[in-house]
């Protein structure tokens, strides 16, 4: 029954894509991105937001696949950071805050601290205490004790919370893998208590909430699975402050999903093109992982209500375009994910070619505008490609378009 009721959703939902398909092109574009021009700053540089869009932790086996992230202070002073963990369905389920020393390196197994309740101790040097004077020595952070785990676990996996019995996450009680994302924000001094990016004061316009404008972080993280020898790697997604350009723009970030205090920051792409490989040495296939931006009024769920997806996620439509690598169309999917952060094998999606790469066009319902009219949502993808017990490899998509510059029709 529940995948009956996921099936007959999706089918609604490309019905809605195929009516705006139909619409005169004549209508009034509804913040489309731009062409790439580089006006938006989204790369491996110095920012006040990192994202990491996708970890994933297997619960029972210590030899199976985790996530391994560092968190870097780029500046010669100190910095405060908060990270917080989120599950696929876009709901935050943990945050603390890490310390940094001028130029320090920070790295977290998120096996540690799922599995283990470990979470990164660090202090304050005299600077720090100067430069952050509500922070402690060590930093005050939650205990993940016996009963938390249990709840951060289940939450992750998509299992009724033991605390209230909803849902945060889509169900996977068979895979017993934790899947979700990170983000890292830069701090302008610790916090007392667990904070969350949509809690009143953590952004306010010029940086003078919780959260800063200070541009001093950068960071990667690797994908491991030591059980079948694999490790992928990728730089964390860069999303830099920039109050000047900002304060007064309708330009939104992927925070900013409510006409809420503005945090300052740019916006990541809607469009995205990443090659694939499904043959040759690359035995093991291509998978995609893709990230998109949440809904607004997000909350936790009855469990069984969303069939084992996420609420307001099969709102989303990902329009895929393959082509062989002579450019020729070879297959086409219109696909509503069934959480906001996934992973998708290639062969799945109805390629129609082995070797080639992929168009992403990722976009949701608009609440104004025509019947069926369809808004870009923020996106991030990776790619990676494998060979069974041999070795693999990991890959960011290239940006198509900046949201940035709204697209002027075409021309």
């Amino acid at each position: 029954m529940k995948e009956l009721a996921l099936k007959n959703r999706v089918a609604a939902r490309l019905k809605i894509v195929l009516l705006f398909l139909s619409i005169p092109m004549t209508l009034p574009q509804l913040a489309l991105g731009g062409p790439l021009d580089g006006s938006c700053i989204v790369g491996n540089t110095p920012s006040a937001t990192l994202l990491f869009p996708y970890f994933e932790v297997d619960l029972d086996n210590p030899e199976g696949k985790s996530t391994l992230i560092s968190i870097n202070n780029i500046s010669t002073g100190p910095a405060v950071a908060k990270v917080v963990m989120w599950t696929d369905c876009h709901l935050p389920v943990l945050s603390f805050d890490i310390f940094l020393k001028g130029n320090e390196v920070a790295t977290i197994n998120l096996r540690d601290v799922i599995v283990q309740g470990s979470l990164l101790a660090t202090s304050p040097d005299a600077a720090g205490q100067v430069a952050f004077p509500s922070c402690s020595t060590p930093l005050a952070n939650p205990v993940l004790d016996g009963a938390a785990r249990a709840d951060l676990q289940a939450k992750l996996v998509g299992q009724p919370s033991p605390a209230d019995a909803l849902c945060y996450g889509s169900d996977r009680e068979q895979s017993r893998v934790a899947i979700g994302f990170l983000t890292v924000d830069a701090l302008n001094d610790c916090s007392t208590t667990i904070r969350f990016p949509d809690d009143e004061g953590y952004f306010v316009a010029g940086g003078n909430g919780l959260a800063s404008n200070d541009n001093v972080l950068w960071g990667d993280y690797y994908l491991v699975d030591p059980s079948e020898d694999f490790a992928q790697g990728y730089e964390a997604v860069s999303v830099v402050a920039d109050p000047d350009r900002f304060a007064d723009s309708e330009i939104r970030s992927f925070y900013q999903v409510t006409d809420d205090e503005r945090d300052d920051r740019v916006p990541l792409s809607s469009k995205l093109r990443t090659r694939f490989l499904n043959g040759g040495a690359f035995d093991g296939s291509t998978q995609f992982i893709i990230w998109a931006q949440r809904s607004p009024a997000l909350i936790p769920f009855v469990c069984d209500v969303a069939a084992g997806s996420c609420p307001q996620a099969t709102e989303l439509v990902f329009g895929m375009d393959f082509y062989n690598q002579e450019a020729e169309l070879t297959g086409t999917n219109l696909f509503s994910p069934p959480a906001f952060v996934g992973r998708y094998e290639v062969e799945e999606l109805g390629a129609g070619t082995d070797f080639g790469f992929l168009d992403l066009n990722s976009t949701a319902p608009s609440d104004v505008g025509p019947p069926g009219a369809f808004l870009q949502r923020q996106a991030w993808m990776l790619q990676t490609s494998s060979a069974s017990g041999r070795f693999s490899v990991g890959l960011t998509a290239t940006r198509l378009d900046d949201l940035c510059k709204p697209d002027s029709g075409g021309e």
